[in-house]
């Protein structure tokens, strides 16, 4: 609010002035000089809402904290994901896990291949010539040959006595080899009482050999007896294997 009388003091020259009362309501806003009326030219409290401009303040003409805040307005779209950041150093080895269970059997494979290798039925007499008495040396049978590989051997024969009356003794052995200088791969000997006219029995021989030389090699059945004793209906037989392995 203007104040309505201002005493101006106009010096006339010396030290006389001359007083000048003015009219209530005589000063308005072109006889103001710009910038002239300050907050102590103001009365206290001269100035109420009424007086105020409607929408003529703004938010500097406050004191802080004198407007109350508004409500919170919505909530803005995300922002763009940010660049990765660098890798962290590598984490401590965790604990082992505990062991998983057994899976189930698995179907059984394919059978291997397989070949088996055996003689034609053979006597003493066939070598020895006669009745084929066995000599009391040790004489060769029957040979078998054999090509490169793992083999199981089996042997089979009948001992059979040529006096009557008279025990028989018989030993046969199997050698790997053309001869009884071979290596001895297994050894049996077949004994009878006598048993009326004749004595006789059955020999069984059995064995596994390997063949390494590339061209293979040989099995042989020798035996020896006391002179009254011939081998019969013998056979060799070899099944060639994938592996031979030894369990205790």
């Amino acid at each position: 609010m203007i104040v309505s009388s201002l005493a101006l003091f106009v010096a006339l020259g010396g030290t006389s002035y001359a007083a000048i009362v003015l009219p209530r309501n005589s000063v308005g806003s072109a006889q103001i000089k710009p910038n002239a009326v300050g907050g102590s030219e103001i009365a206290s409290d001269a100035v109420t809402s009424g007086k105020v401009k409607g929408g003529s303040l703004l938010k500097k003409d406050f004191k802080l904290g004198q407007l109350p805040a508004g409500a919170a307005g919505a909530r803005g779209a995300a922002g763009a994901d940010g660049a990765a950041g660098a890798a962290g150093p590598q984490g401590a080895k965790g604990a082992d896990g505990t062991g998983g269970t057994n899976g189930d059997d698995g179907d059984m494979g394919p059978r291997g291949p397989s070949n088996a290798y055996y003689t034609g039925r053979f006597d003493s007499s066939d070598v020895i010539g006669g009745d084929g008495e066995l000599p009391t040396i040790e004489t060769v049978i029957h040979t078998l040959a054999l090509p490169q590989g793992d083999y199981t051997i089996a042997v089979n024969a009948l001992v059979d006595g040529t006096n009557p009356g008279q025990a028989i003794d018989a030993t046969c052995s199997l050698y790997e080899g053309l001869d009884e200088t071979g290596t001895l791969l297994a050894t049996t000997g077949f004994t009878a009482a006598p048993a009326g006219n004749e004595a006789h029995g059955p020999l069984t021989i059995d064995s596994v050999v390997t063949m390494t030389a590339p061209d293979g090699g040989s099995v042989n059945l020798s035996c020896r007896g006391f002179g009254d004793e011939t081998l019969t209906q013998g056979r060799i037989i070899a099944t060639k294997v994938a592996t031979l392995t030894l369990v205790p």
